[in-house]
């Protein structure tokens, strides 16, 4: 998923863009309620940033309410965490 980042030098911490981007498309229904978000490597790599900036705006829209988040195990066994829209 590609966000409309802005010049990251003058627009805010990077977690912070990301976290107003996301809630922004969940206030105008581009996300309704029940849709996945995308994995944080995905927007990570879309986006040319950190994944734990991403990690930080979906723990911070967790903490809010905005977000529900599970816990689930790959095919690998390994456990990977799957985000929903409230």
């Amino acid at each position: 998923m590609k966000l409309t980042m802005r010049d990251l030098a003058q627009a805010g911490p990077v977690y912070q863009q990301v976290k107003n981007e996301l809630e922004a498309m969940i206030s105008s229904s581009h996300l309704k309620s029940g849709d996945k978000l995308p994995k944080v490597g995905e927007i990570a790599r879309a986006n040319n940033i950190p994944e734990g900036e991403v990690v930080r705006a979906y723990h911070e829209m967790v903490l809010s309410g905005l977000l529900n988040r599970s816990q689930k195990k790959n095919l690998f066994g390994e456990t990977v965490f799957e985000h929903t829209v409230k």
